[in-house]
């Protein structure tokens, strides 16, 4: 039995690992004043813990979460960042489990919408793995991967990486499903 406080004295009781992201995927559903809260309170350290899992179902439910605290504004995007997933997104990315490459593009991509975090996750290696994904005939996978190098690219820092390493090429020359369109 393992228990976790999220401020105000309050507690759950979980039976596992996968029991306390349960508790943190129901907060994250609700308003984004709740987000902001859970963020603050600590709730993310146990999600990020959960990337470096051996369990690739419980690395994709965690992804999945940070890319969902990620949309409630610039400060949760730079506050998750700032506590250490960008690597193990990256690592993620060259996963063989497609769903796990699928969530981590989803958090990257929610990641790179703040201007703070584009040139850490490009500097961080993101930017080849992520342009490797468009190889995929996954839709889903390439949308994710698509939106989280349209971030990436609206960072003048990094257009001249993205240049460089052939990702302008790759986009004109790359075939596309219609849900990354």
């Amino acid at each position: 039995m393992m228990e976790i406080e999220f401020g105000s004295g309050w507690i759950a009781h979980q039976h596992c690992k996968d029991g306390k992201v349960g508790v943190i995927r129901n907060l994250v559903h609700s308003s984004p004043n709740i987000k902001k809260e859970v963020i603050l309170v600590g709730a993310l350290q146990p999600v990020i813990g959960l990337l470096s899992s051996c369990c690739s179902k419980s690395q994709r439910e965690a992804a999945l979460l940070l890319g969902q605290f990620a949309v409630t504004d610039s400060d949760c995007k730079v506050h998750i960042v700032q506590r250490g997933v960008v690597w193990p997104s990256i690592d993620m990315l060259q996963s063989p489990d497609v769903q796990l490459k699928e969530m981590s593009a989803f958090a990257l991509g929610r990641l790179a919408q703040d201007t703070h975090n584009q040139a850490g996750i490009e500097h961080t290696g993101g930017l080849m793995p992520l342009l490797k994904l468009l190889d995929s005939k996954n839709g889903s996978l390439q949308h994710n991967a698509a939106f989280a190098l349209y971030g990436l690219a609206e960072n003048e820092d990094n257009v001249p990486d993205f240049i460089r390493v052939g990702g302008i090429k790759r986009l004109q020359d790359g075939e596309f499903t219609d849900n990354c369109l």
